[in-house]
């Protein structure tokens, strides 16, 4: 009817991600204008949990660095030694903690978006 070649000449609008943004462009190929009318408000909450994102990065930068430092001591020392065995044992100890923290702190920022799902935009 439109004598259109291409889906990606149709420009389709929604407010439904899946149904009318994703199915669409993956199945028809539509080019798609999604809205949102939660976003100021979105927006708005990221930059008031910007502090706490932060910590966020840091404790899960700690985490990466924990596990690089398990790996440099199986791959440097032996293994069975009893204070080899000492050190992983303190290292798993401080990840676990970091850990906790780090989930109690992401619950807090994701709902400080919505006590449910968490934020709206990735």
């Amino acid at each position: 009817m439109l004598e259109i070649e291409a889906g990606e000449e149709i420009m389709y609008v929604g407010d439904h991600l899946y149904s009318d943004v994703l199915r669409s462009k993956r199945t028809l190929g539509w080019r798609s204008v999604f809205i949102m009318p939660e976003l100021p408000e979105e927006m708005q909450t990221f930059y008031e949990q910007r502090k706490l994102q932060q910590q966020i990065k840091k404790l899960r930068s700690l985490r990466d660095e924990l596990s690089i430092h398990s790996d440099m001591i199986l791959h440097t020392e032996n293994a069975n030694d009893p204070e080899t065995e000492e050190k992983l044992r303190q290292v798993k100890e401080d990840d676990t903690k970091v850990a906790e923290v780090l989930k109690n702190l992401a619950h807090q920022y994701h709902a400080a978006f919505h006590p449910i799902w968490g934020k709206c935009v990735g």
